[in-house]
């Protein structure tokens, strides 16, 4: 698995992901200082909001799709499934290797806009103490919240050779969610509000993340189970 792992970074380095991953973090700190700065309210906390919420209602959903979709895109257009599965591997070590890079990308993302916040918030002056623990549990949270999310798209994307097909079921399914997370009756349920959710704090802040503990299992846990094993079945029976 790692040199399989090792394999799939030199691929990477062919693509613009690693660009695609760097600018996310930008378009936040943008947003956050075109809000920030025409407001009188100066705290961690309000920059805090400012950063992330564009970022959990769009950006990271958006970039959970585009991160799987580039990497199972180079394997469509060099017809590359063929001569990787004729190695000696396991589907389910192919299939798992594109999902743990998933995984990892998502993750240099979050880590990046933890590193943006503080950098962002010492430059603007703000004062008082940093919220570490909304912070950190809110960082954590949204990464987590978003594996149902490169679950399903991994399914659709070992699965169909169009780029932009694979890409739209996600579109059209984030956009909604920009409404839907304001919602309680129907946003803990929406796997597309999970992100935004996660990283925003609920009534209960002593829990490890930022939604009811039913909906963490029900919703983000369930959802994860349903598109991975959806994905794992189809890939290992797809000819390709």
């Amino acid at each position: 698995m790692i040199r399989l792992l090792r394999a799939e970074f030199i691929k990477i380095k062919r693509t613009k992901l690693w660009q695609t991953i760097l600018s996310v973090p930008l378009i936040a700190v943008l947003f956050a200082v075109i809000s920030f700065t025409t407001s009188d309210q100066s705290s961690w906390m309000r920059l805090y909001y400012q950063l992330f919420n564009m970022h959990g209602m769009l950006l990271l959903p958006l970039m959970a799709a585009l991160t799987v979709a580039y990497l199972c895109r180079f394997e469509h257009e060099q017809d590359n499934w063929k001569q990787f599965l004729s190695q000696p591997l396991t589907r389910w070590q192919v299939y798992n290797c594109k999902f743990l890079l998933s995984i990892m990308a998502i993750g240099t993302i979050q880590i990046l806009m933890f590193l943006s916040f503080l950098l962002l918030g010492i430059v603007l002056g703000v004062e008082g103490e940093i919220p570490f623990e909304i912070l950190l549990k809110g960082v954590f949270g949204g990464w987590v919240a978003t594996l149902p999310l490169i679950a399903l798209q991994l399914w659709v994307s070992s699965a169909w050779k169009s780029f932009a097909g694979a890409m739209t079921i996600n579109v059209i399914f984030t956009i909604p969610a920009i409404l839907i997370a304001q919602s309680g009756d129907f946003g803990p349920y929406y796997p597309w509000a999970q992100p935004f959710l996660a990283m925003f704090p609920q009534q209960d802040a002593s829990s490890m993340f930022y939604v009811p503990f039913i909906t963490l299992f029900a919703v983000i846990g369930g959802s994860f189970l349903l598109f991975y094993i959806a994905g794992i079945v189809q890939f290992n029976r797809r000819a390709y």
